[in-house]
């Protein structure tokens, strides 16, 4: 139960707060006194979930390989990118979007890297 505590429920409260941030999000007035923010705000989205993901997956993990989480993981948050981008259809005022996505997903890789480098460090020391 503590490592459930620790490592995945921040998982599943950040995955609350994407889910509701859909809804109270819809006006795009943010969007348009700056270009191109939504882009900014999906890249640290969803890095900040990939970097949940692979730090629960990694350190709840007895073996603790870090190939083998960073690539779940990225499967893992990129579905779930997917899924949000979809589910935004059926939201009001909001649409889904390729760049969004791309943006997503780019947020995802660049955490995922920053994680191995953090855990690497870590584990050495």
């Amino acid at each position: 139960m503590k490592n459930f505590i620790k490592y995945f429920l921040p998982v599943l409260l950040w995955l609350l707060f994407i889910f509701i941030s859909s809804y109270l999000l819809r006006d795009n007035s943010i969007g348009r006194s700056f270009a191109h923010i939504d882009k900014v705000v999906h890249f640290f989205e969803f890095g900040i979930l990939g970097f949940l993901i692979v730090r629960a997956i990694y350190y709840s993990s007895a073996s603790r390989e870090m190939f083998r989480a960073v690539l779940f993981s990225f499967g893992v948050t990129v579905f779930i990118a997917g899924f949000d981008e979809l589910h935004q259809i059926y939201v009001p005022h909001r649409t889904a979007s390729l760049f969004d996505f791309s943006s997503d997903i780019a947020g995802i890789f660049t955490a995922l890297i920053v994680f191995w480098l953090i855990a690497r460090n870590k584990d050495k020391s």
